[in-house]
C-alpha cells in the first residue's frame, strides 16, 4: 500500500463518477446516495447483490453471555440480527489476486532498495543550456490541464507546488509554477489565440453540463487550498474509549474502538467474523480489574501485541 496517496474521498468518487458517466456532479452525487438509500431498505428484506461488488445479507446472532468489567455482573445479550457484507470473488481477485505457494527452498525475498542520495550540485560545472524561459505568468493566478481529463483549471499563485483535486474528474494534481501553453494565461500555442471565457467556480461547475466545461475554465477555491482568511475551527479531541477482547477461535486480542460495539467485525489474524462485545472481556488488557493489578510497563507491553480494528470510512 502506498502511504504517500491521498485518501480517496466521497468528493472525488462522486467527481469521477460525473466525469466517466457524463453527467453533472450534483445527478452523481444524488446517485449515489439513492444507491445507499436502496441498500439500506432493501437488506432487511433478504440478500442485496451489488453485481461484481459484494452481497449484503442480515443474519440472526444467538445470545450471547457478558460481563460487566467494572461491577463483575453477569449479562445477556438478547438475540439480534447483525449486517454482514461478502465480497464477491470477481473483486476479491481484482483487489488482492492470489499468489501460488512455492516450495520453502525456492523463496527468495526481494531485496530491499537502497536509497539513492541526491547528487550535489557543483558550482564549477557549467551549467546545461536550458529551454527559452515561457513568460512571466501574471502573480494572481496560474493556469494549467488536468493531466488526467484535460480540464483547464485556475489556481492562486501561492498554491504552487501544492497537491490540488482537479474539480472535474477527482484526479489529484500539483500546482506547476508556471502556466501552462495554450491555456488562460500561458503562451499562445500556435498563431490563433485562446479565446477567452469566463471562469468558473467550482461550486458553479458541480450543477453545469461536463460537455459545456470543456473550453472553460474552472477555479480552484482559495478555501480549499488552505489560504480562507478564516481558519478552521478545531473541534477538541475526545479521548475515545477501547474495548479488548479475544476471538472466540484464535484467541487473538483484539481491540476495538466504543463506537463498533454490537456491530459485526472481522478476525485481523484467522478472519472469522464475529460480533464486538459491549465490554472488554476479563483478561484482556482494557479489563478494569486487571489494569488495577497490573504495572504501566506490563500494560505497556502487552498492547504492543494487540490488533486494532480501524472504524470504516462510511460507519
Amino acid at each position: 500500500m502506498n502511504k504517500s496517496r491521498p485518501v480517496y474521498t466521497k468528493s472525488r468518487l462522486i467527481k469521477e463518477l460525473a466525469f466517466r458517466a457524463g453527467v453533472t456532479k450534483v445527478a452523481s452525487r444524488q446517485i449515489l446516495e439513492t444507491l445507499a438509500e436502496i441498500i439500506k431498505r432493501e437488506t432487511p428484506n433478504g440478500p442485496f447483490i451489488l453485481p461484481g461488488l459484494c452481497k449484503f445479507e442480515v443474519v440472526p446472532r444467538k445470545a450471547r453471555r457478558l460481563r460487566n468489567p467494572r461491577t463483575g455482573e453477569a449479562l445477556i445479550l438478547p438475540p439480534q440480527n447483525a449486517l454482514k457484507i461478502t465480497a464477491a470473488r470477481s473483486a476479491r481477485l481484482a483487489i488482492a489476486p492470489r499468489v501460488p505457494a512455492i516450495p520453502a527452498a525456492e523463496y527468495k525475498p526481494e531485496p530491499e532498495k537502497p536509497e539513492v542520495p541526491e547528487t550535489p550540485v557543483n558550482p564549477e560545472t557549467p551549467a546545461t543550456p536550458e529551454t527559452p524561459a515561457t513568460p512571466e505568468t501574471p502573480p494572481e493566478a496560474i493556469s494549467f490541464k488536468c493531466p488526467g481529463c484535460g480540464q483547464e483549471i485556475e489556481a492562486p499563485s501561492e498554491a504552487i507546488g501544492l497537491d490540488a483535486e482537479c474539480p472535474m474528474c477527482g484526479r489529484i494534481v500539483v500546482v506547476p509554477a508556471r502556466s501552462e501553453p495554450g491555456t488562460m494565461y500561458g503562451p499562445p500555442v500556435g498563431d490563433t489565440p485562446k479565446p477567452v471565457e469566463p471562469v468558473v467556480s467550482s461550486k458553479e461547475a458541480e450543477a453545469m453540463d461536463p460537455a459545456k466545461l470543456k473550453n472553460r475554465t474552472i477555479r480552484i477555491d482559495a478555501e480549499a487550498l488552505g489560504f480562507g482568511d478564516v481558519a478552521p475551527e478545531k473541534k477538541p479531541q475526545v479521548e475515545e474509549k477501547l474495548i479488548s477482547f479475544f476471538c472466540p477461535n484464535c484467541r487473538q486480542e483484539i481491540e476495538a474502538t466504543s463506537d463498533m460495539a454490537g456491530t459485526p467485525a472481522e478476525c485481523p489474524n484467522c478472519g472469522l467474523t464475529f460480533e464486538v462485545p459491549f465490554f472488554s472481556e476479563t483478561g484482556s488488557i482494557h479489563d478494569e480489574h486487571r489494569q488495577e493489578t497490573e504495572t504501566k510497563a506490563q500494560a505497556a507491553a502487552q498492547k504492543g501485541k494487540t490488533m486494532r480494528i480501524d472504524l470504516p470510512d462510511d460507519f
